[in-house]
This record gives C-alpha cells, structure tokens and sequence, in this order.
C-alpha cells in the first residue's frame, strides 16, 4: 500500500465514530408483493414522524410537447377530496406539522410530517394520494391549476433575477429532443396543450405502488409501522409503469456562448456550465470534491484565485441521466465578466496541471460529510436522503456508509482527472448576463 493510499485508509478510521453517530436510527427497507419500497428508519431524537413517498417519475417521464404534466399533476392530486380517514378525523389535520409536494426531472416526491401519535394518519393520507381518483378532478379544476402553475412560471422563471439567462443556458446544454430540454414547470404552449384526459392517463400509468419507494423516519414503532403499512398499501395492484423516455449522454463539441440582457439582476455575471457523469456513477464524487475545492468555500480556489469577483459558486446538479457542473462569478465594479472568465480559466488550469494535495482533498470531503451528518438531523431531509440513495446508487446498503465510503476513496488524481476530462473549454456554455436589459 503506497503512502498516499495509507492515509486515505487512516481518514476513513478518523470517520468511523462520527459516522457511527450519524447512523444509529438507520433501520430496515423491503418490497411488498405490489412492488412498493419501504424504508422503515426510526429515530428517538425527533418528536415526530415524516411519511416520505417518492414516485420514479417528474419531467423526464413525459411525452413530447407535454412539458409541465408531472408538475400539473402534482397540484392536481390535492385538488381531489379526501374521504374520512380510517386513522383519524379532519381534526388530525390540524395536527400536521408540513405536507407538500415537488417535482424535478425525475421524480415526484410527496411528504407528511406528523406528531409521533398521529403515524397512522400520515400513512393513511399518503396511501389516498396513491390510490387517488382522479374521476373527482373536473376541467375546472384543471383551469384552475393551469394558471396556478402557469403564474408559478412566470414568478420563478421569467420574473426573477437571472432565471430567464440560466434557462437559455440549459436549453443550449440539452437539445430540443431531450427529455431535460424545457424546465421542470414546463413552457406556456405545452401546458395549454395537456388535457385532462392524457393527465389522468399519464398518472394511471406512473403513479402506482410498483414505481414507488415509501420512507418513515422519525419516533414510531417500526412493527406497527409494518402492520399499518401491510393494512393500507400491501392490497393495492401494483403494475410495473413505462420505461422512462431514453436518455444519451450529452458531450458538447464545441464552446457555446450566450449574450443575454438581464432584466431583472443589478450585477453583471458570468456562468458556466459543462456536462458531468451521472449521480452515483464512479466519477459522480470526484465532481463534488472538484466543486468543493473551486467555490465551496471562503478559501476555495475561485473565491482565492479571482479576487476581481464579488461572488464566486461552483456546484454540480446531480441527475442520475448526467449531471451538470456549474461555476457562476459576478464581477467587482470595474472589471468585465470577460476578464473572469480568464481568471476562472486559470484557476481551472491550476487544477488540471497541478493535482491537490491529500490534505485539500480531505478538507473538500470532510465538508461534503459533514452536511450529509446534517441532514440526519431534520426528518423530511433524512427521508429525501435515505430514499435518494437506496434507490438511486447500486447496491448501496447503509446510505450513509456509502456516502462516506465513495467519498473519503476520492485520491487528489481522481480530481484532476475529472478536471481534465470534463472541465474543458471548448465543450461548455458561458453565459454572460448584462444588466439593464437595453431599458
């Protein structure tokens, strides 16, 4: 064993007593006969009870021209009326500490938080969600939504700062084939084009027990969370849903750039975007270390190496059908976000000729760790995770002993050596925004 390699080995005993911390409600996960995952995670520190349901389905699922439907979707299903509970009253209702519900690219996540005492009630409540009749839900209802969301777009898109540049630099990072192309809320013309017919036909098909994982996370009992569970979710048909439209990787061939008047944000800026490989894939943690290093931090490398910057970020938006890295800087007054972009260059360059040295890469992963151990200390977010890893990442088995194994394996070479490959210049998107917007 190099000396190098000895050292990695010797972080992953320095992690073993705060990840030990971290994982002492981590509880049990199998499949019903229908299909549907479970995940059954007590912990004694929280005073409630999160019931967690992900559906394998969000933007990528939909037909083309279809944009939006799996966000309308998600506003749809708390159109419909609920029935009287068979674990409670309307008065358990006042109880709930938090329901919602959100959409991404490829899943649609639902949530119930709940006192302890009220268990049954949160599972009842995501069990009508998922045997849901959308033969309640009328056109008018439909109507209703639609300008909901619709006004949603133009509040979160086209209205707030920067939002109308960076969906320009998304669609030039995916083409109009693919299924990432538009944003998750979909565009003004497709939206006015889903009817109700091809919703309730499009949920019909992905909104079942068998393309959906359960998570329960908080103080409960879990064997009476598995007799509540077996009572409302186990007699329900579960009916394997449609494979997801196919992705290929994307890798563009040459550098895009975007000139793009800003309406909206006061500050010039300059963003960046590459293509980067899938969530959980062997160089997914690479990635986050690279992110960490270039603009995680007050010391990193851009907030460091560009003092002409006034804001420096560097993260990856991690999708199982490939992520994107970005880097966004805005520029102090006087200096030009083409200037930047030179010094961001360099900054970059620095880390593909001259690797990092053990010690930063451990300071990037400790970071990295240190906010999966966070997470554990917020029901809903401990869900998200356990279900985000279980069901995403191969073989994974203890989330969280996963996560500290992929991260503390990345070597100072592995950072490089995603640097090199993916951070390259003539295969990205460069943004420049100039404020004012020609007003």
């Amino acid at each position: 064993m190099t000396a190098l390699r000895r050292y990695v080995a010797a972080l992953g005993l320095l992690l073993v007593p705060l990840v030990a911390r971290a994982d002492q409600g981590w509880g049990q996960t199998y499949t019903l006969p229908n299909g549907l995952r479970v995940i059954l995670d007590p912990d004694k520190r929280f005073p409630t009870v999160t019931v967690f349901v992900r559906y394998h389905v969000g933007a990528r699922q939909e037909p083309v021209g279809r944009s939006g439907m799996a966000h309308l979707l998600e506003h749809l299903t708390f159109k419909v009326p609920r029935p009287a509970s068979q674990g409670g009253t309307y008065a358990s209702q006042f109880t709930i500490s938090s329901r919602n519900g959100s959409t991404y690219y490829e899943n649609t996540d639902y949530y119930t938080t709940a006192p302890s005492g009220d268990l049954e009630y949160a599972l009842w409540t995501e069990r009508w969600r998922m045997g849901i009749n959308l033969g309640f839900v009328a056109e008018s209802d439909r109507q209703q939504e639609l300008n909901v969301v619709k006004n949603e777009r133009r509040e979160r898109l086209e209205i707030q700062p920067y939002r109308a540049g960076e969906h320009k630099l998304w669609s030039e990072l995916f083409p109009a084939d693919h299924p990432f192309h538009e944003e998750v809320i979909g565009s003004m013309a497709d939206m006015n084009a889903i009817t109700l017919a091809e919703a309730k036909d499009f949920y019909s098909k992905h909104y079942g027990p068998a393309n959906a994982t359960l998570a329960v996370v908080g103080d409960f009992d879990p064997e009476a969370a598995r007799e509540i569970i077996a009572g409302y979710y186990a007699t329900m048909t579960g009916t394997p849903a449609p494979s997801a439209r196919p992705v290929t990787p994307r890798s563009l061939d040459k550098e895009i750039v975007i000139r793009h008047d800003e309406l909206y944000g006061r500050n010039p800026r300059l963003h960046i975007a590459w293509h980067a490989p899938a969530k959980y894939s062997p160089e997914h943690a690479a990635g986050e270390v690279a992110a960490r290093m270039l603009g995680g931090t007050d010391a990193s490398r851009l907030a460091m190496g560009v003092p002409e910057a006034s804001l420096v970020a560097a993260y990856q938006e991690s999708l199982l059908a490939g992520s994107v890295f970005h880097v966004i800087v805005e520029p102090r007054a006087g200096v030009s976000p083409e200037t930047l972009l030179k010094r961001v260059d360099f900054a970059i360059d620095v880390l593909r000729t001259h690797p990092p040295s053990i010690q930063q890469v451990d300071v990037a992963v400790r970071r990295i760790l240190r906010e999966r151990f966070l997470i554990m200390e917020d029901s809903l977010a401990k869900a998200r995770f356990l279900v985000d890893v279980t069901t995403g990442a191969p073989n994974a088995g203890d989330p969280m002993a996963y996560e500290r194994q992929r991260f503390a394996g990345v070597l100072p070479e592995d950072v490089q050596r995603f640097v090199t490959k993916h951070l390259v210049a003539d295969r990205r998107v460069v943004l420049f925004y100039t404020p004012g917007g020609g007003r």
